[in-house]
């Protein structure tokens, strides 16, 4: 077998060893520009050159030059801020450098993120076209523009060598720019040509196979970065399959829960009722001597799996509020408030209608929605719901949910024993040692997050609590050793192409390179990753249909409406009323203050259509129900109005949405 040697390249070790000045701006206006045009001119040349002569290795190392040159870094920033017509275009960051003194500091900041820096969304805005259409174009922020022209610099004569052949006017220095000024030519009359290309390509780059074009990259070495791009610029493609990265259990999910409700509906109102209410009341545990552990079987679903799907709703929401799409304060504002308002507000209504006494501890009910069902049915609208709406809707319900389970640790637990809690207390304080010691194995965080659920349990406090606590403390950036280990990874694919050449292209890496290859992702990989590539489908394809399955049976003889209507009512106005009208009315308030700002890829009705979709409550909106209602009629009650309520505002979500989505742009 032939080994690898993971020796790290200089440029891997840190800022200090990227090609040029570090720390301090440069004096803008005394910048030789001609001197550092002529460098990455040059070094464009020796890029078109090394492909021509299918010299594919040291390609890569000119490429890998290229994209840490200071030269290079420079004249991008100031293609970008200076020169493009757009340079005063804010993207989705608000970010803009007109001045010489933002432009130095720009560049510093860019050059030192070449190898750290992750893509952030486009803004959406929609361009009227000749045919009474609106386009939509996506608008970078300021720091992914200067970085795709960085990149376009070191990409771009590569191509060109190979598209030499068959295609006119590609050379070192004649790229898009170069086209432009020659159609400017034209239309000054200075060119005896007098006509140019009029097309349209009917969205023919909304259609680009991102597959097939990142496989046609190969090895490029800013390749990771391409696919970022690719990935948040909205595509027809992204638009189709993308609710979020952390949503992934829609629509199948959102289905089956709805099949296992129906199911535990037949079974508990059929002769086997008795017998499947018996089955959840069944005690399952263990015991050794005079010892043992025994709870329900409703227990152990609603107590011990629950706690793998909050685990895993954790991950996800920390995942995006890190190192996602929701990083960035202004981002992760909107979601923020609007689950704010979708749970202040509903709150407040049930209180209004219920009157004090045994019924107000149901107040928490409204506040939650069911993020399987919402995820589901805004999957199933497809296009008529906007990616960048999808992702504020389901940001917003996972905080619910989070803050739901909060809810129930804090005021639904009774009779504490302070030993088993100073003891959860103690193996979280731990977790965020491990957090902070950069241990990025998953065992240990899995088996500390046992040890948690135990002692929570123990206490009397609500065990689901551990899955929450588990997920923020379970690290989700890369490593620290991220630069080594990407170095050792290049150097894998640089063996690769001086051995195969080409044919490493079209065949892709030896069987060896593959396995060095796992073995480097398996370090880079994040234990939160890890954890949730791992208990993801347990949680959607078992956990939430098991506890519909055990939660969910209303059996016709006990619906007892006569002496509940106010608590069926305070339920179904606070999810279909208090949801919608508090996720808007908080949305609006933190976008009218500056706090947060509203794409417009989607309209203030759409939002509305989302909220109510919120208002789907049924897991969540369940199990807080169980634990404020010990009276089996009251609870019975809840899960009429939960379950009436789910409904009016499922349909009254996607009728709004299905409108809305019509005479969206």
């Amino acid at each position: 077998m032939t080994g690898y040697s993971f020796s790290t390249p200089a440029v891997a070790t840190g800022a200090r060893n990227v090609n040029g000045p570090e720390d301090e701006a440069p004096a803008w206006d005394a910048i030789d520009w001609r001197a550092h045009e002529g460098r990455v001119r040059r070094l464009r040349r020796r890029i078109f050159k090394a492909t021509q002569e299918q010299d594919w290795a040291k390609v890569r190392s000119l490429q890998k030059m290229m994209l840490r040159s200071w030269s290079n870094t420079l004249i991008s920033v100031r293609q970008v801020t200076q020169r493009n017509a757009g340079r005063g275009t804010p993207g989705v960051d608000g970010q803009v450098a007109l001045s010489s003194k933002a432009r130095a500091e720009m560049t510093v900041q860019v050059h030192h993120t070449i190898s750290t820096w992750d893509p952030v969304p486009v803004r959406r805005v929609y361009v009227p076209k000749a045919n009474g259409k609106r386009r939509p174009l996506g608008i970078p922020a300021l720091m992914d523009r200067c970085h795709q022209a960085r990149v376009r610099h070191a990409l771009e004569p590569e191509w060109e060598a190979r598209f030499e052949p068959k295609s006119y006017g590609f050379r070192p220095g004649r790229g898009c720019a170069d086209a432009i000024a020659s159609l400017f030519t034209t239309l000054k009359g200075r060119s005896k040509r007098v006509w140019i290309v009029d097309a349209d390509l009917s969205a023919a780059f909304d259609r680009i196979d991102h597959t097939r074009l990142l496989d046609a990259l190969g090895s490029f070495p800013a390749r990771g970065m391409i696919a970022g791009w690719l990935a948040v610029m909205g595509a027809t493609e992204s638009v189709q399959t993308a609710a979020l990265d952390f949503a992934r259990w829609a629509p199948s999910t959102g289905v089956l829960l709805l099949a296992m409700m129906l199911l535990a509906m037949v079974l508990i109102n059929s002769p086997l009722g008795p017998a499947f209410l018996a089955l959840w009341e069944m005690p399952v545990g263990w015991t050794a001597g005079e010892r043992s552990f025994q709870l329900p079987l409703r227990a152990w679903i609603d107590d011990g799996l629950l706690s793998v799907f909050f685990l895993v709703v954790g991950l996800e929401i920390k995942r995006e509020f890190t190192v996602g799409r929701l990083a960035s304060p202004r981002a992760a504002a909107l979601p923020f408030a609007a689950a704010a308002g979708g749970m202040l507000l509903p709150a407040a209504l049930y209180l209004a209608i219920v009157p004090a006494g045994p019924l107000s501890a149901g107040w928490a009910i409204p506040t939650t929605t069911d993020t399987a069902f919402a995820v589901a049915l805004i999957a199933l609208l497809g296009s008529r719901v906007p990616v960048e709406l999808r992702i504020v809707l389901t940001a917003a319900v996972v905080v619910d949910d989070l803050v739901a389970i909060a809810v129930v640790a804090v005021f639904y637990s009774s009779g504490l024993d302070y030993a088993f809690v100073a003891a959860a207390v103690a193996v979280t304080l731990l977790l965020s040692l491990l957090n902070r010691s950069g241990v990025y194995a998953a065992l240990p965080y899995a088996l500390l997050g046992i040890l948690l659920w135990s002692c929570l349990h123990a206490g009397g406090l609500h065990a689901t609590l551990a899955g929450v606590i588990l997920a923020m403390a379970t690290p989700t950036r890369p490593p620290a050793n991220l630069r080594v280990l990407v170095a050792q990874a290049e150097n894998v694919i640089d063996h690769e192409l001086r051995r195969s050449g080409e044919r490493v292209l079209r065949h892709g890496p030896s069987e060896d390179a593959l396995r060095a290859l796992d073995a480097i992702h398996d370090r880079i990989e994040s234990p939160a990753a890890k954890l949730l590539r791992s208990i993801e489908p347990w949680s959607s394809y078992l956990v939430l249909p098991l506890f519909a399955l055990a939660n969910a049976g209303l059996a016709a003889r006990d619906i007892v409406i006569a002496g509940h209507e106010t608590l069926i009512a305070a339920i179904v106005v606070g999810l279909v009323i208090g949801k919608p009208v508090g996720m808007l009315a908080a949305a609006a308030l933190a976008v009218r203050t500056g706090l947060a700002v509203k794409p417009a890829a989607y309209s203030w009705t759409q939002l509305l259509g989302a909220g109510a979709l919120a208002g789907i409550g049924f897991t969540m909106s369940l199990y807080i129900g169980a634990k404020a209602f010990p009276d089996e009629g009251d609870y019975v009650a809840a899960k009429i109005g939960i379950f009436l309520a789910s409904i009016i505002a499922g349909v009254l979500g996607c009728v709004l949405l299905r409108t809305a989505g019509r005479s969206a742009p």
